[in-house]
């Protein structure tokens, strides 16, 4: 009821709207096409897209709209995972409360993220999986998301102490200056780039795995400067089923099609034949037959973990079993990197032998 009042005291105070968050905008046009909301624009904190013009309207930075004094006249409409911290800065700069609302799809790219009956109907299988955890914040972050997860009441999220920043990277990753780091599904290598700079360059190898052809390309000109890096155009599964296709090139949201397409795949065991020291797996889904696929890197070389376990309800429930029973003598941690649906990440670390 409080959703649909705010809904209709926006619409009749008189003010256009705008969308914030441009990448995420197909994700919630669908509800503002239900509400029968008109956006007038988005507003995006991404310089290089700035004044340019979408199909949603013209994007716009809000530090002009600000400089401007016209943030107030604008209803927001918050597209993207970081609620807190963007309506804190709306409201920070003036805006009303009554002027901001969050539309929580549960989805990223063109994949749903989330299935609220899945999780209820499997509330007790999950209040078993915080066992898995061994400090009071992991299994408090599990809980606080699952439960979210059911009501997407944001309150929630608040009560998470929630640190974006360190995604992949939280303190519980001991790093040292002679890893060798795989990262699977490496995107555009930003991740990389924040991995050398914890590591202050000093690391021995790099295995920077990425399906999307267009993301290898852009990851190569980024980081062209370094060295000991090698590059391996795969999908990562637990097995080589030949060739995959992606369900959208949408960026860092590209998700493996098992149809037929000119993606190689293989598993992380076939592609790698060396000591590996820290694997990030962030790969849309196909994590769990990803983690199939490597049982003797873990079980010959025993590296630190950072798994992505929220792309579905059902990841959620059966990633952490699933490196409960790939990892023997290891502990297991959880930590929430993002307001809302996304990064959720399972860190799996090796105990002293």
């Amino acid at each position: 009821m409080e959703f649909w009042h705010l809904v209709n005291q926006m619409k009749k105070n008189n003010k256009e709207f705008l969308l914030y968050g441009f990448l995420e905008a197909e994700n919630v046009l669908l509800a503002i096409d239900c509400l029968e909301i008109k956006i007038r624009g988005c507003v995006d904190d991404d310089q290089f897209i700035h004044r340019s013009v979408s199909r949603y309207g013209e994007i716009m930075s809000f530090s002009d709209l600000t400089e401007e004094g016209i943030q107030g006249n604008y209803n927001y409409i918050i597209g993207i995972e970081y609620v807190i911290s963007l309506r804190k800065k709306l409201l920070n700069a003036g805006v009303p409360q009554e002027q901001i609302l969050w539309l929580n799809m549960g989805k990223l790219g063109n994949c749903w993220l989330n299935n609220p009956t899945y999780m209820v109907e499997h509330y007790n299988e999950f209040k078993i999986n915080e066992e898995l955890f061994v400090d009071e914040k992991s299994r408090m972050q599990y809980r606080g998301m699952c439960c979210f997860r059911m009501d997407f009441n944001e309150a929630r999220l608040e009560q998470l102490n929630i640190n974006a920043y360190n995604q992949y990277f939280d303190e519980i990753v001991c790093l040292t200056q002679g890893e060798v780091f795989v990262d699977i599904g490496a995107y555009d290598g930003k991740t990389i780039q924040k991995f050398m700079s914890y590591v202050k360059g000093q690391y021995k190898k790099i295995f920077a795995i990425e399906a999307s052809a267009r993301n290898m390309q852009l990851m190569k000109a980024r980081l062209k400067e370094y060295s000991h890096i090698e590059y391996l155009q795969y999908a990562v599964l637990d097995t080589d089923i030949g060739g995959v296709s992606l369900n959208g090139d949408c960026g860092a949201n590209s998700r493996i099609d098992l149809r037929t397409g000119d993606i190689p795949t293989n598993s992380l065991d076939n592609l790698i034949n060396e000591r590996v020291t820290f694997v990030k797996m962030d790969i849309e889904g196909a994590e769990m037959k990803a983690l199939e696929g490597m049982k003797r890197i873990i079980k010959q070389y025993r590296p630190k973990l950072a798994i992505s376990i929220y792309h579905s309800s059902e990841d959620m429930l059966l990633l952490p079993r699933l490196l409960k029973k790939l990892c023997e003598n290891y502990t297991f941690y959880f930590r929430q990197h993002a307001e809302g649906m996304g990064e959720s990440i399972c860190y799996a670390i090796p105990k002293e032998i």
